[in-house]
């Protein structure tokens, strides 16, 4: 007879600003993941949507999520949208739910959205029977970027991830860390650790293929490590994978491209926890330094690690230092994305980040200015220092890491930076306005268009979409809701540019009915 039992986790989205593979998934147990085991994954939206958007582009934004995970090639990742159903709660129903509605207030104050999951065991193993997806309905929502609210595909984005079993990462550049910014769509786009995370999950017959992996145990003073975030590093200082280190402090990093290496061990203790990671991650070690194999703190003096299609790099141990000293950077959350030859303004906090402090990033091109120290940023980052970083124009693409050191004791804050190409700027739509009905044909002129892209007036695609050069594009505004409305371009890269109100939304003119009134006159007699 089937064994079988319903569980229920809860992944929250926060806002607050044998080992597995590289990146984390959802771990019940030792050795213990989930998974779907039959695909198509279906799922339905509440037919409400969400009462903060006026043109239904929620109902747009939510397939676009799914096809974002679909699009991995290593994966064979497939979802079927069974169209909009009046259920509006989360619960064990048999449908998959995305909700807006849900008003039990099971996500409270502090979470942006989350990710209810159901399993079954069968004969041992764990698989999911249900996932319902929910929005915090106090947090302000948007699907065009405007002001002080948070992306719906962005956050749906991150919560599927979960719904496909992957927990939270602890490089803060990927769709699975378990941050949110208000105004940024960055999250609509996978990073290599998201990705590389669900082909392990769900492989396809492209997964494996050309790619290798490492393996090792993180110990201290012979002890293992339970927890280690061990990130492994390419060539280019880019921050490809990372996973934690299991109970006997075990790791592997898979789906590495041939390459050279340098790989670090990291205590998870801020700005991503064990907080983040309910269930078998709690109780993780993190009084240790960071560092690299081979032995030392610095990455200039860390030794490669060769990596050769279909093998496995065997006995990458890392010793780590004992910690010593309160030293930590905890801040910000949330990476920040530099262009290729642009200079931002980056400020990194936590405790003790206090003048003596010098900071490195981990490629080559990104230089900065001397750090300018200041206070409070938040209730983990007491004290904090404001960074002005430029990159170069060819410092590599993606995902950086910075160091700091104080006293000798290093703290690293993994993917804090993704460097990118120049993104959508300049920005003019014209005619500038048009009816609601839509049908207007816009000429969209700019800089840094590329081939591939979308248009989105409100969150709503242009139709009839043509890509002309670099600089100018033509599209046919959708239907849309009156009033000014946002238009994105969105690069395929996940580089993005935003001008507000670029077009008008003209509703219908005022209808006038003609009255006539006639009046006979009548001599009095």
């Amino acid at each position: 007879m089937k064994k079988t039992r319903a569980l229920l986790l809860i992944l929250l989205f926060l806002v607050h600003l044998g080992p597995t593979l590289a990146y984390v998934r959802i771990t019940l147990s030792r050795a213990r993941t989930v998974l779907w085991t039959e695909m198509p994954i279906s799922y339905a939206i509440n037919e409400l949507g969400s009462d903060q958007i006026p043109n239904g582009s929620e109902f747009v934004a939510t397939p676009e999520a799914f096809a974002t995970w679909e699009a991995v090639t290593s994966a064979d990742i497939e979802f079927d949208f069974e169209g909009t159903i009046a259920e509006r709660s989360v619960g064990l129903d048999g449908t998959n739910l995305i909700t807006f509605a849900d008003d039990s207030d099971l996500l409270g104050t502090t979470t942006l959205a989350a990710t209810f999951s159901w399993f079954r065991i069968e004969s041992g193993d764990v698989v999911f029977r249900e996932a319902d997806i929910a929005f915090n309905p106090v947090f302000d929502l948007t699907t065009s970027g405007e002001a002080n609210r948070f992306d719906i595909q962005g956050v749906l984005t991150h919560e599927i991830g979960h719904m496909l079993g992957l927990d939270h990462s602890g490089i803060i550049s990927s769709v699975m860390a378990p941050f949110a910014s208000p105004e940024q769509i960055d999250q609509r786009t996978l990073q290599y650790d998201d990705m590389a995370g669900v082909g392990e999950i769900y492989p396809n017959a492209d997964f494996a293929r050309g790619v290798g992996s490492i393996t090792g145990r993180v110990r201290s003073n012979s002890v293992p490590v339970f927890g280690a975030h061990v990130v492994a590093m390419n060539e280019d200082g880019t921050s490809l994978v990372a996973i934690l280190s299991d109970e006997d402090g075990e790791y592997e990093l898979g789906s590495l491209p041939p390459g050279d290496y340098r790989i670090y061990a990291e205590p998870l203790d801020l700005p991503v926890s064990s907080d983040q990671l309910p269930g078998f991650f709690n109780g993780i070690r993190t009084d240790f330094d960071a560092t690299y194999f081979g032995g030392t703190r610095f990455l200039a003096d860390a030794p490669s690690v060769a990596v050769s299609a279909d093998t496995s790099t065997r006995d990458v141990d890392i010793d780590v230092f004992p910690e010593s000293a309160d030293f930590n950077l905890t801040r910000p959350v949330f990476a920040q994305r530099v262009e290729r030859t642009g200079t931002e303004t980056v400020r990194v906090g936590g405790t003790d980040v206090v003048a003596g402090t010098s900071f490195s990033f981990s490629a080559p091109g990104i230089t900065l200015d001397e750090p300018v120290f200041g206070g409070r940023i938040s209730r983990t980052a007491r004290t904090s220092a404001t960074l002005s970083v430029t990159a170069s124009t060819d410092v590599p693409l993606g995902p950086k890491s910075v160091t700091g050191l104080s006293g000798g004791s290093p703290s690293v804050l993994s993917g804090v930076l993704v460097i990118t190409d120049p993104r959508p700027s300049e920005i003019e739509v014209a005619p500038s306005a048009g009816a609601i009905d839509g049908g207007t044909v816009v000429t969209i002129i700019g800089q840094d268009f590329r081939p591939g892209l979308s248009v989105l007036f409100r969150g709503l695609p242009g139709e009839d979409l043509e890509f002309l050069n670099s600089g100018m594009l033509q599209a046919t505004v959708p239907q849309n809701s009156p009033g000014p409305a946002n238009v994105h371009i969105i690069n395929p890269d996940g580089t993005w540019g935003l001008l507000e109100d670029g077009f008008d939304y003209l509703g219908p003119p005022p209808q006038f009915r003609l009255w006539s009134r006639s009046s006979v006159l009548r001599r009095r007699s």
